[in-house]
């Protein structure tokens, strides 16, 4: 006798107990749900570089001559970039903006990290600011450019006392001015 195909299961998850609008709940799964930003690259050898500085390494091992994209991360943080042969720095592409946000416990200890290594900022590509806490609601951020023209966000998590300034930089999806 054939084996039975058991219509409540799928991949392992017991469909009778998933809600099929939102499928399994974390406590059915052994992984963490989670948006990576990709980011462009003109040279993914020359990006490890540059982010090794703050002490990102690659996910996977060092990327070959062949390779199309690189994971990079720092603890829990994560950065993919894929290799593209446009180059954003220049004034026609400029207004396309690679964005990503990296909230964390300390906006101060990040932007040690970043301003005492040996990199060279400039006023364009690479930059970076000074922590502000006047663009995220009220929330203590910087940011920095990197060599591919990305803007790099780093604004502190939520804390006591920042719940609504937080919402309101959410709601707007953008530093307010």
């Amino acid at each position: 006798m054939p084996d039975q195909v058991r219509h409540d299961e799928v991949d392992g998850f017991n469909l009778s107990r998933t809600d099929p609008r939102t499928g399994p709940s974390p406590e059915e799964t052994s992984l963490t749900d989670k948006a990576v930003p990709a980011l462009p690259s003109q040279d993914l050898a020359r990006t490890r570089k540059f982010y090794r500085y703050f002490g990102f390494e690659p996910v996977a091992g060092e990327p070959g001559p062949e390779e199309r994209w690189l994971r990079l991360s720092r603890g829990e943080v994560e950065i993919d970039f894929h290799l593209t042969s446009i180059d954003y720095t220049e004034d026609e592409h400029r207004l396309h903006q690679n964005l990503c946000v990296i909230r964390v416990a300390d906006v101060a200890a990040w932007h040690d990290v970043f301003a005492k290594t040996r990199m060279g900022w400039k006023a364009l590509f690479p930059s970076l600011t000074r922590p502000r806490d006047d663009l995220w609601g009220g929330l203590p951020a910087f940011c920095l450019t990197d060599k591919d023209g990305n803007l790099i966000w780093v604004v502190e998590s939520e804390t006591a006392g920042s719940r609504e300034a937080d919402e309101t930089s959410s709601r707007i999806g953008s530093p307010s001015k």
